[in-house]
């Protein structure tokens, strides 16, 4: 910024402005400027952290794209490897039958889904499934995939997952595999071998997490 001469050996901003105490750089210039470069650089830092942000939320939002992709993969590979189990689970649940509610009122459906399934489901692949809509068979047989999925690894479990630890799993949450009251649930679905239409009588039984 270029100064000029003033009497008495002062100095003006370009601004036309006496300069005080104030420098920008190695010159002097007056009290407004400095203000206005003050505010300037602020906003010019602002703007910068604004910037950064979205570009941290994009990338972000991106990775969790990603992470659905390869969940709703690793999911459609559960459903196919894992259709005998849900089968038994449907039968031990509900005997098949759809339009059932259990667990006074907050387990629906032919797997007795509840609620904080759901929201776990959601958080998983970012898509929204209401308790009515899990009477349907193939909604509430893909939310019980991804939970299996997400659930029974061997990362969680430290050895490889077997299908009793799929299925205690659903019956008493998380970290139903170690509960010893997830046992008998698990002698039921190993004993069953009957398909869901020649067990329509059986009641519904305690589903996931309620144990």
């Amino acid at each position: 910024m270029k100064t000029t001469k003033f009497k008495k050996n002062r100095t003006v901003c370009d601004c036309g402005r006496p300069t005080g105490d104030y420098r920008e750089g190695s010159q002097q210039i007056c009290p407004l400027c400095f203000k206005a470069g003050a505010i300037y650089k602020a906003e010019c830092r602002a703007a910068a952290a604004k910037r950064e942000a979205r570009i941290a939320e994009t990338r972000r939002e991106e990775w969790r794209h990603v992470r659905r992709l390869v969940f709703s993969l690793l999911l459609f590979i559960t459903v196919s490897a894992q259709a005998d189990l849900i089968d038994r689970l449907v039968a031990v649940e509900s005997g098949g039958r759809t339009n059932v509610v259990g667990d006074g009122g907050k387990a629906f459906g032919p797997l007795q889904i509840h609620q904080g399934v759901l929201d776990d489901y959601k958080r998983w692949t970012g898509k929204t499934v209401t308790l009515a809509e899990c009477r349907s068979l193939q909604v509430s047989r893909g939310v019980c995939a991804a939970y299996l999925a997400h659930y029974a690894t061997e990362a969680r479990i430290g050895r490889p997952v077997t299908d009793e630890d799929r299925a205690r799993i659903w019956n008493g949450g998380p970290d139903g595999w170690r509960k010893s009251a997830t046992l008998r649930y698990w002698a039921r679905i190993y004993g069953n071998r009957e398909t869901p239409r020649r067990r329509r009588s059986r009641k519904p039984t305690s589903g996931t997490g309620r144990i």
